[in-house]
């Protein structure tokens, strides 16, 4: 969570709304879904709510869950912003996410740490009663994390994003579904002040294993070392794979 509120502020200031023929995304459930205002929404790590806001003139309800206070209060303000009274965010961790036996129609994580292994990404099914969606990047290479990843000899492997993909096609494949998997290529430009840097990147190490004093001040060095002006600037390269799949259909056998 700490390492998702450290970056809020400049999420928001960077924030646009997703366009429904430029996005992906947004494509892929534009070809896929049949709209109907009846309909029922989850977005599970949903961040500051841009993809929620978006989907709101197509469906009847949508429901935003994230760990991160910060970035779901830049969500709220998006919503009044936009004059949206059918969307609800709620501040949790999606695996204590408890909503009882609501099904929704279209359940999706977007770029998010929030379905992680088999217990989140089994919950995420049981929710859904039609459309689902994953999406990760994969083949994703992180110059500065990747090399703070090494100087701290970090048990985080660089390929568990390509890993979970794979385990969550398996899972589907076993349970008689047909997911479709679609990639594009992305490059993000990266730019942090050295406070910034600190809490994104430390938080996200933190998050896999304990770090030690010292080596938190040998990685802080590092940030302030490959720093210019106070700035910190990463390229990231990634391939971004969407995952679908209808729960309320199976192969034939």
């Amino acid at each position: 969570m700490a390492s998702w509120d450290s970056m809020a502020d400049r999420y928001f200031k960077e924030i646009s709304l997703p366009d429904w023929k430029s996005d992906p995304f947004l494509g892929k459930l534009q070809n896929d879904i049949d709209w109907d205002e009846s309909m029922s929404v989850l977005d599970i790590g949903c961040g500051t709510g841009i993809y929620s806001v978006v989907l709101a003139d197509k469906v009847g309800r949508v429901f935003g869950v994230d760990i991160s206070s910060k970035m779901l209060g830049y969500a709220n303000s998006l919503t009044e912003k936009e004059d949206i009274s059918n969307v609800t965010f709620v501040n949790a961790d999606f695996n204590d996410f408890d909503i009882g036996n609501a099904k929704f129609d279209l359940v999706f994580a977007h770029m998010t740490p929030a379905i992680s292994d088999a217990s989140s990404f089994e919950k995420m099914l049981s929710l859904s009663s039609k459309y689902c969606y994953l999406i990760k990047p994969v083949f994703r290479i992180d110059p500065v994390f990747d090399k703070l990843k090494s100087m701290a000899d970090s048990d985080s492997k660089s390929n568990e994003l390509d890993s979970s993909m794979m385990y969550a096609f398996s899972i589907l494949w076993q349970m008689g579904k047909l997911p479709t998997v679609s990639y594009h290529p992305a490059v993000w430009q990266m730019k942090k002040n050295i406070e910034e840097a600190k809490g994104w990147y430390l938080n996200r190490l933190k998050s896999h294993q304990e770090i030690d004093t010292e080596t938190e001040k040998m990685l802080v060095d590092y940030l302030v070392g490959i720093s210019a002006d106070g700035i910190i600037e990463e390229t990231i390269q990634t391939t971004i794979c969407t995952m679908g799949w209808r729960m309320d259909e199976r192969k034939l056998i």
